[in-house]
């Protein structure tokens, strides 16, 4: 057996082998571990097909009707990327229900997001960009989100494990597109802003991850309050939230990302400490904050598109190939279900 230690170092080592070998073995296996019966027959199949694989009950203590009232009331879903109109109770309801998902496919929303380097590699990385034209595959890119991800470990306390870099690499494609080309991760914006008697370039700079990047006013209450769109504001976050006479305020992540290596190892630093590190260590509790108490669903949610787990999910399953083993997955379990 492959053992790691939490900074990812490992060893074979002896040890007396066991595996649930029946099916009523693997039924009272479920039931132990939480998983009520609606998902039974489904995790069976999966079980089935991939004994290796792992599922972990991951028990929201909520219901799930009262999850999707809390999203709907709070405005907090959008029904396309495009953010054009706000979800439906049914559509949030299909998306927050597991049981939906319980698939080949569909699970990989699931797929714990620590680092472990036997599911994780360049070679799994190059497996996902190397299709659909996808602007990360160059051995730069590649190189970049393996070592980005398995390093980006917080020496300030939380998990020491780094971060799956196939999760990091579905979460750009699904931010930028396969082919890229987006203003915030070309370097060459021409947009600028108004400071205080200069203007403010926003050139060179790169934020993969969309990090910051919403409309939002700078400086208000000041004479250079300024409106900005996603763009502007995601590259003014890169650039080290520039005060208006361009001094950079905030460095942490390796800011200002003003190369590709930079906002890529940074970027993926902000992720494990911002979510990995706060119970949202999967597509689905990155979208859907439902581990951290009821008083904090749909706060602290990485998007807005209500199907961005399930996409992500599925850009993700792309990294494996079908008799990949070992892989975790963490399925939210509500009361109600």
């Amino acid at each position: 057996v492959y053992i790691e230690d939490t900074y990812g170092n490992g060893k074979y080592v002896l040890t007396k082998s066991f595996k649930v070998t029946t099916d009523a073995d693997f039924e009272a296996w479920m039931t132990a571990q939480g998983f009520p019966e609606s998902y039974k027959p489904a995790l069976l199949t999966l079980h089935k097909a991939h004994p290796d694989w792992q599922f972990t009950a991951q028990k929201t203590g909520m219901t799930l009707d009262y999850a999707v009232k809390t999203e709907y009331d709070a405005k907090a879903n959008y029904a396309t990327s495009a953010e054009n109109a706000y979800a439906s109770q049914s559509t949030i309801w299909y998306y927050m229900n597991p049981i939906n998902f319980l698939n080949e496919t569909d699970i990989f929303q699931f797929m714990d997001h620590n680092f472990y380097s036997s599911t994780a590699s360049e070679e799994t990385v190059k497996r996902l960009v190397n299709q659909n034209n996808c602007f990360l595959n160059t051995p730069s890119y590649i190189s970049c989100l393996y070592n980005g991800g398995k390093n980006a470990r917080n020496p300030n306390g939380g998990n020491a494990r780094g971060v799956n870099p196939n999760v990091l690499t579905s979460m750009i494609i699904q931010e930028q597109g396969w082919t890229g080309g987006a203003d915030l991760i070309s370097g060459e914006y021409t947009q600028t802003i108004q400071g205080n008697g200069k203007v403010l370039s926003l050139k060179g700079y790169y934020n993969f991850f969309n990090i910051g990047a919403y409309y939002d006013t700078l400086w208000p209450g000041t004479a250079y309050e300024t409106k900005v769109n996603a763009t502007r504001r995601g590259l003014w976050y890169a650039a080290g939230s520039l005060t208006p006479d361009g001094v950079v305020t905030e460095t942490g992540f390796s800011r200002p990302w003003n190369s590709i290596d930079k906002a890529l190892l940074g970027g993926a630093f902000w992720y494990k400490s911002n979510y990995v590190d706060n119970k949202q260590n999967t597509f689905y509790t990155k979208k859907f904050n439902v581990m951290n108490g009821t008083s904090n669903v749909a706060e602290h949610q990485y998007e807005s598109y209500v199907a961005g787990a399930y996409a992500e999910g599925r850009i993700l399953r792309q990294a494996y190939t079908s008799d990949y083993q070992d892989l975790v997955f963490r399925i939210p379990v509500y009361t109600d279900l």
